[in-house]
């Protein structure tokens, strides 16, 4: 026996121990590690100094730790287009179309948004850092500007004027000019003067721009048809003359001293020389890389490569070069991402959920029984978009491509129903099914919704396992079936199911017994959904939509839903239009839940025909919101945060009904049958592998970690299960408690029309006004239906110089005869840009090698007459890099034996002398 002393001595070490847990306890919040490397949309920068990376999932950037694979901080952005990357002193960098934002990246803290709504259509380009370090963002600022701003102070440093939209930009080293593409066309600028210094074309379209690091070269990279066009051009920056095509597929590159990294689909890399000229292959013989989500490469902005390998469940991180070593990345947690899930059924006492897909998306979607009143998930399922409890609770229906009913207690499938060949149901899928009441019948919808092949109502006699009615037989689609208040009527919505929307044009009432028509009511516009039948059984539900047009023309139009409440004995009788698309009930029916904008949930009193109450919320609008029976929680999806600090997930989200807040969140996570649930006051219960995944993070910092002791102390299925399954007391009333609660001024987050102006006028009217241009002018032209002006013949015509700029707007011009229309140097340099011109003629004119270096990058010039002008062989040497040229029609007075490099380049090429 422990002696008094030895006790007190125990017991003060443990008391001791306790407090300095709950102390440990208190330093540390609970962070979920909801996101996978496997499941990245992209991968942006890599940091190799902290070994920091950045993902892009979804609406969000995600920081990992690569040494332990798991995610540090999450920074939620405006879209899910966007790209981010890291910058000097500890901030991070988000950047879209609309939006520019500046983080800091240890906790999260928004430093700088600037709207680039502000300043006309946008669309952005690259970060570049100037200034001593400071971040500078360039983005194009409507059809005729780029702009240029320090991100730190929101100030404006410059603008210049250009002819496109900024795809890509970058600084040389110097500081001197600015490089940028605009489509196809690449712009070098003086930043002293804020002129065009030079102008050039690419064969497609330039998404990357890169300078050597002395800025003598640069070279771009395209992106479109690359299987036969060479993406990767090297140039010379003083003459923007193209010294070297790279006949290769390649994803990125950049300059390694004197060689040219290459970034391949496949994850290989390789230097390429600069004195290394190689024929790019036919056609025909250009790779196509098939991209596999089982097998992917991923590279970052600065060159780093991630492999994921979703097979062998590994990740590594490759360095830039050949060389470079390789980082093997802990999967623990990091491989696969939460999955998206809906839910779609509550038991009638709400101790079960059924969560699953929403009909669409990939196959092997997840999908759960959850035993709420546990806290835990009972069965691990695949591709359930729709089920039902039945009335006695031990038993669901399931849909995937068949119908199956579970035992809930077993597991066990006890009964299914397939289609088989002969069937009268064949054709077409289950489109709906439920319960009837007394739980012996199931009344289901079938139809080929996409095909419109027709469809039907069916019972299903569980006692018997056959098929007890095959009525209502359509040349439509049934989309829905659904009983009324004594199952004497049922209550169908049909499409016609020829143009793959599923829109439904028609809803019918017929008789339960006969099968015969009631009564049908018909909609002008196909194209609008029903929801269910309400728990009283006397109302369905009917969305429709209109065009709504903006009052900017390049806003186009939005479209505004209205879902409308029909009376099933009556479908003319309107019993209430309410905004938005999806209605929700309570148990019994008297109160009906929508979200009539992103952001806010109101509540409808059916028996006053009134909304009683209106607030704030985290679900998504679109279906899928359901009232727990015990009318105290909402089930959803959480959308798009409300702040942008806040956390977006694929999760089914339970809200408390009166206060809006997120009581809980169910994951579950792809590439495995993990799951796991978190609550909102801290406590977590999950699979082993989800227990994993519930990390521990100092607040403010980057300092997460995994410890079975803190996961341990917050494993807590009993407070879970709580959690889950809270009630409305028996003695209260939820109307009564909506209208105790104080109305709030909830901010609209729909989405505002901007001023979108168009980017160059009415194309349409534009080219007309080019057409009449050059006709007045004396010149001869042929026009496609689709391709605008495809042959100009102005021999023997003079010509402006606005004449002349307009050629690039006048369509895809491929036969171009300008001879003798004194033509100069100069405005060789808008002929230049012209990528679609394959024949051409300048003879005549007063024209020098210095114009003749402005055709250097017209890709796919094939022939060249240029005879009677004052080129010469070292102006004709320069145009040795053009891949199609085949015959060149030149002065008499060239010496032939000075066009060395032109031949030697050029072997194939014909030279005519005239």
């Amino acid at each position: 026996m422990l002696s008094w002393n030895r006790t007190l001595e125990i017991s003060l070490i443990l008391f001791i121990a306790t407090l300095a847990r709950n102390s440990c306890a208190a330093e540390q919040e609970l962070f979920i590690q909801q996101w996978g490397l496997a499941s990245a949309d992209r991968v942006d920068d890599y940091d190799s100094e902290s070994g920091h990376l950045l993902t892009r999932h979804q609406a969000s950037a995600v920081l990992w730790d690569v040494k332990t694979g798991l995610a540090l901080r999450q920074y939620p952005f405006n879209t899910r287009n966007f790209s981010a990357r890291f910058l000097q002193n500890g901030r991070v960098l988000l950047k879209s179309s609309e939006m520019v934002r500046l983080l800091n990246k240890q906790n999260g803290e928004v430093i700088r948004d600037i709207d680039l709504t502000r300043y006309k259509y946008s669309n952005y380009s690259n970060i570049l850092l100037i200034n001593n370090g400071q971040p500078v963002f360039v983005a194009s600022c409507g059809p005729e500007t780029i702009r240029v701003w320090n991100l730190e102070t929101g100030e404006t440093l410059n603008e210049f004027p250009t002819e496109g939209e900024i795809s890509a930009a970058k600084l040389s080293p110097d500081q001197q000019f600015l490089l940028a593409g605009s489509g196809n066309i690449g712009i070098l600028w003086n930043l002293k003067t804020g002129k065009v210094q030079q102008r050039f074309c690419s064969p497609i379209r330039i998404r990357t721009v890169e300078f050597n690091d002395d800025g003598s070269r640069f070279l771009t990279i395209g992106s479109g048809e690359f299987w036969y066009t060479p993406r990767v051009i090297v140039w010379e920056t003083a003459t923007v003359f193209p010294l070297l095509s790279i006949p290769r597929t390649a994803l990125d590159a950049d300059f390694v001293n004197d060689e040219i990294l290459l970034n391949y689909p496949q994850g290989k890399v390789e230097l390429w020389p600069l004195d290394r000229h190689e024929k790019a292959p036919p056609k025909e013989k250009w790779p196509t890389y098939q991209s596999s989500t089982d097998n992917r490469w991923w590279v970052t902005r600065n060159h780093w490569r991630l492999h994921v390998d979703s097979t062998q469940k590994t990740i590594s991180l490759h360095g830039p070069l050949p060389d470079s070593p390789t980082i093997e990345i802990p999967t623990q947690t990091s491989l696969f991402a939460a999955a998206y899930h809906l839910p779609l059924a509550f038991s009638p006492s709400g101790r079960w959920l059924l969560t699953g897909k929403s009909g669409w998306g990939n196959p092997g979607q997840p999908s759960a029984i959850w035993d709420l009143k546990l806290g835990e998930l009972k069965y691990h399922l695949k591709n359930i978009d729709y089920g039902s409890f039945h009335p006695t609770e031990d038993k669901v229906l399931l849909r995937d491509n068949e119908l199956r009913i579970m035992d809930l207690t077993s597991g066990e499938v006890l009964q299914s129903l397939q289609r088989e060949k002969g069937d009268s149901y064949f054709e077409g899928a289950f489109t709906s099914a439920q319960f009837s009441k007394a739980g012996k019948h199931v009344l289901i919808s079938v139809g080929d919704w996409y095909d419109g092949n027709g469809g039907g109502i069916l019972i299903w006699n569980l006692q018997t396992g056959k098929i007890e009615r095959d009525y209502a037989r359509s040349s439509k689609a049934v989309i829905y079936a659904g009983w009324n208040s004594d199952e004497s009527k049922i209550v169908a919505a049909l499409t016609p199911g020829n143009d793959g929307s599923a829109g439904i044009d028609e809803i019918r009432v017929i008789d339960a017994r006969t099968g015969g028509s009631l009564q049908t009511r018909m909609f002008p516009d196909s194209g609008i959904g029903v929801g269910g039948v309400n728990p009283s059984g006397n109302l369905i539900t009917a969305t429709s939509y209109k065009l709504i047009r903006n009052k900017l023309p390049a806003n186009g139009s939005t479209m505004q839903y209205t879902t409308s409440l029909l009376a099933i004995d009556d479908l003319e009788q309107h019993r209430a239009d309410l905004p938005g698309q999806h209605l929700f009930w309570n148990r019994n029916g008297s109160i009906a839940g929508y979200i009539p904008s992103r952001g806010k949930l109101s509540f409808f009193d059916l028996e006053e025909n009134e909304t009683l109450y209106s607030r704030a919320t985290s679900l998504s609008k679109w279906p899928g919101v359901l009232f727990h029976p015990g009318q105290l929680l909402i089930a959803g999806s959480p959308g798009p945060p409300r702040q942008s600090v806040e956390t977006v997930s694929d999760s089914v989200g339970f809200e408390q009904t009166l206060t809006g807040d997120l009581e809980a969140e169910l994951f579950l996570f792809y590439g495995s049958d993990d799951w796991l649930i978190k609550t909102k006051s801290g406590f977590v219960n999950g699979s082993p592998g989800g227990l994993r995944r519930a990390t521990s993070r100092v607040p403010g910092t980057l300092q997460v970690s995994y410890g079975a002791d803190f996961t341990d102390s917050i494993t807590r299925p009993q407070a879970v299960g709580k959690a889950l399954t809270q009630s409305l007391a028996d003695d209260l009333n939820l109307k009564a408690e909506l209208r105790k609660l104080p109305q709030h001024d909830i901010p609209n987050l729909a989405p505002t029309s901007k001023a979108k102006p168009q980017k160059y006028d009415d194309p349409t009217k534009r080219l007309k006004e080019i057409s009449e241009q050059l006709k007045a002018a004396g010149a001869k032209i042929k026009q496609a239906q689709f391709s605008g002006i495809t042959y100009v013949h102005l021999e023997g015509h003079p010509v402006t110089d606005d004449l002349i700029k307009q050629l690039r707007w006048a369509g895809n011009i491929d036969r171009l005869y300008l001879a003798e229309t004194g033509i100069t140097d100069q405005q060789l340099d808008e002929i230049g840009i012209l990528k679609d011109v394959k024949r051409m003629s300048l003879w005549g004119n007063p024209i020098t090698d210095a114009g003749l270096s402005e055709l250097t990058a017209m890709w796919s010039l094939e022939v060249l007459d240029i005879h009677d002008t004052r080129i010469t062989a070292a102006g004709l040497n320069q145009l040795r890099m053009l891949p199609d040229l085949k015959t060149l029609i030149i002065p008499a007075n060239i010496n032939v034996n000075e066009l060395a490099p032109l031949k030697t380049q050029r072997p194939d090429l014909e030279l005519l002398l005239r």
